[in-house]
């Protein structure tokens, strides 16, 4: 029995109006619920994370998937489930005078919050999902074009791999954007599809790019992928602003690459594809 409500002598029985004023804290669970979820959803550590794989979902799905998705990972989502939690409180609160609220609006609201929260989840849990997915799936088709080289296979950058270059690509504001600086081996269909994808990735994010394969003079034997820099710089510490940022971006995509130094000056970098992956790697 909750324990806002009176006592009862044996045999006596609870009137409307007791029942109704013990059911009242009870009736704002709902409200309470929907400001709890919107704070926990709106704490910047715990929505960085949310976010992670709502955005996941969001380009890996389609149809109902892709649609609360977006609902769900706009930036007034968490403001308004706090709104309508007040809101609730406010209008549905039962009151002490007046006109009584009728019972079934907690259950209205329970209906309600269960929605949003298993919207929540379903939509973060096929994020991750779709993720482990194509990580698999990624660390097979490297195996195998490793154990191809050589052979007439071209060469891809993997949908795990393409996926969170894209996430990390929208986290840097425009203002910082700068156009990919490239290179890949001219009579390799491998490196220039390797490339290819790599671009296509930075182009489908708003991004630009500055390079060629024609005359770049990159060695034909040259496996992998690399950022390279000027000969005279000895320490990360001392890279261009540019070439830092492409190394956060390439590690937190998970894509492997080594360094390399030419002639060059030391403002000046490049992203190198060589002829295939490194089977070493």
């Amino acid at each position: 029995m909750p324990e806002d409500l009176p006592p009862v002598e044996p045999g006596e029985r609870l009137s409307l109006r007791d029942r109704l004023k013990g059911l009242r804290s009870r009736v704002k669970w709902p409200g309470w619920s929907f400001i709890i979820l919107g704070i926990i959803t709106w704490v910047p550590d715990w929505k960085s994370r949310l976010d992670f794989w709502i955005d996941i979902a969001h380009s890996s799905g389609s149809g109902m998937i892709a649609m609360g998705a977006a609902i769900i990972s706009s930036p007034y989502f968490s403001p308004a489930l706090v709104a309508i939690g007040l809101l609730y409180l406010g209008l549905v609160g039962e009151p002490e005078r007046g006109i009584q609220r009728h019972p079934r609006w907690s259950y209205i609201g329970w209906v309600a919050f269960g929605f949003c929260a298993t919207a929540i989840f379903v939509t973060t849990i096929v994020g991750y999902v779709q993720l482990s997915i194509q990580r698999q799936v990624g660390f097979q088709i490297d195996i195998l074009q490793k154990q191809l080289l050589g052979k007439p296979v071209f060469w891809h950058l993997s949908e795990y791999n393409k996926t969170l270059l894209g996430m990390e690509l929208d986290k840097i504001p425009e203002k910082d954007r700068f156009p990919l600086p490239f290179k890949c081996v001219e009579a390799s269909a491998g490196s220039q599809t390797y490339l290819s994808d790599i671009i296509g990735v930075f182009v489908a994010h708003n991004w630009k790019f500055n390079g060629n394969c024609l005359f770049a003079n990159v060695r034909p034997d040259l496996l992998g992928v690399y950022i390279s820099v000027s000969k005279d710089i000895n320490a990360e510490a001392d890279l261009p602003k540019n070439a830092k940022t492409l190394v956060s971006i390439l590690n937190s995509a998970q894509i492997k690459f080594k360094w390399a130094k030419d002639p060059m000056p030391k403002e000046q970098f490049f992203l190198v594809v060589g002829y295939g992956p490194d089977p070493n790697d």
